[in-house]
């Protein structure tokens, strides 16, 4: 789990300049699948696929609308 949030938050580092900390908590475990082996298409669409809702949930909540 520790490795998904990681890779997770390079990309919202990457997209905000802030890592996941730096936010309000969000539910990882819910996008976290310990049988998806790392590497793999379904891993990386896991990753992918909490990022993009954790980004939708920044720009919501801090009303961003798709500025940055």
């Amino acid at each position: 789990m520790e490795k998904f949030v990681q890779q997770v938050n390079r990309i919202i580092e990457c997209r905000f300049g802030f890592g996941v900390h730096d936010f309000a908590d969000f539910p990882f475990f819910n996008y976290f699948e310990d049988s998806i082996e790392e590497g793999t298409t379904e891993y990386s669409d896991m990753v992918n696929s909490c990022a993009e809702d954790f980004i939708f949930e920044v720009e919501s909540e801090y009303n961003l609308g798709g500025v940055l």
